[in-house]
């Protein structure tokens, strides 16, 4: 009787896991914005040991006029504007229905920060609408 060779091939798979609640991370921020006024509505470290996904984004203001004419929004990491996202002039979604978004993923230690800016001659309300994904990253 000849010895038969068996070869077990182990499939490996990395399953990114939420370390959250079951549903996504969903923020609204909003200030009043000083005429030159550069104000951060939103602030996110990411753990180091995560990965965050931006799914949706929405911007507002209650100064419909100041869109396009000075008012602008930015999506940084670590400081430095988001490719498409670094000087948004216009609205994206809605706060209550915000838009899919195609954001690169934001690694462990990097910090996720929304900032508005008023070029205008008035004061206005600016806000966001942002959803995201944090995941463990193995």
């Amino acid at each position: 009787m000849g010895v038969g060779m068996f070869l077990i091939i182990i499939k490996q798979e990395v399953i990114m896991n939420r370390i959250s609640n079951l549903t996504p991370f969903d923020e609204t921020h909003s200030a009043q914005i000083p005429i030159g006024g550069t104000v951060v509505l939103f602030t996110f470290p990411v753990p180091t040991h995560c990965v965050l996904r931006v799914k949706k984004f929405a911007n507002y203001t209650n100064t419909p006029a100041a869109v396009g004419t000075g008012l602008t929004w930015h999506i940084n990491r670590n400081g430095v504007g988001v490719f498409r996202y670094h000087n948004i002039l216009e609205i994206i979604g809605m706060s209550y229905h915000p838009e899919d978004v195609n954001i690169p993923v934001f690694k462990g230690g990097d910090v996720l920060t929304v900032v508005t800016v008023n070029g205008t001659a008035g004061i206005v309300l600016s806000g966001i609408r942002i959803v995201f994904d944090l995941e463990d990253s193995g």
